[in-house]
């Protein structure tokens, strides 16, 4: 943690230390939650860490939300496969979870908005972190984005991951996509959905890459039964970190 900023660090390499930090909403709200919740006195952190990261309020046809960086969709989505928000504010009022909805409803929209554009988006949405054509690329993102809404990149890709990881925020827009995405053999394999694809290029991606998947994965559990959310916050140390950053519940 850079203690005169009060952000996470993002990486920690041998030769040059640590490296990055999170000024910004994005993947790392749980952090917050655990380094407040740890039993450990040597690691555990107060409020002023959580209310320090940026909070820069955008939108794209929704309401204004608390929008990260490059607006990928995953970036919404990480830390709520764990964490159960429904029902908590924040001491400013913020609900993490409709935060989350508004993001990925935005993202559907965008994608419906330029479907004309892009083959991909008349069949689906959700543009998040994946493989390209070109390569990983993890700037892939829907407006709002950055300052003035200019740092996210589109280049037709889709990964059914962004679709499916927001799918307790979103059913129907996430079911739609589903049973589209089932209807491209190309794009079905051995483990279900390949990574991604690209409709302008006639690209599909050959391999499947595990923290998609998992995000997949995790909120189809918690679409269906709430299964992870359960155990997650039956956890004492969750609740913990929860009650000490401010969060109050709200039923």
């Amino acid at each position: 943690m850079t203690k005169s900023q009060n952000y996470f660090y993002m990486a920690y390499y041998p030769e040059k230390g640590f490296q990055g930090y999170w000024d910004f909403y994005a993947e790392q709200l749980m952090l917050y939650i655990l380094g407040a919740g740890t039993p450990n006195e040597k690691y555990k952190i107060d409020d002023t860490i959580y209310y320090s990261f940026k909070r820069n309020y955008g939108s794209y046809k929704t309401e204004k939300f608390i929008h990260s960086w490059f607006g990928s969709l995953f970036t919404y989505q990480y830390s709520h496969a764990w964490i159960d928000f429904r029902n908590y504010v924040d001491k400013f009022g913020v609900n993490w979870y409709t935060n989350s909805v508004l993001a990925s409803m935005a993202n559907y929209y965008f994608c419906q908005d330029n479907k004309e554009k892009y083959k991909s988006f008349t069949i689906g949405w959700g543009v998040t972190a994946c493989d390209t054509p070109n390569g990983y690329n993890g700037l892939l993102g829907t407006p709002p984005s950055g300052n003035n809404n200019t740092v996210h990149q589109i280049d037709g890709t889709l990964a059914p991951s962004g679709a499916l990881g927001s799918i307790v925020f979103t059913p129907k827009e996430s079911l739609w996509a589903l049973d589209n995405y089932y209807k491209m053999p190309q794009l079905v394999g051995k483990y279900g959905l390949k990574d991604s694809f690209n409709l302008d290029l006639n690209w599909f991606a050959t391999d499947y890459i595990g923290i998609d998947k998992g995000i997949t994965l995790l909120m189809i559990a918690n679409y269906k039964d709430e299964f992870i959310w359960k155990i997650f916050m039956s956890i004492s140390y969750i609740n913990d970190g929860l009650k000490k950053l401010g969060f109050s519940y709200k039923s």
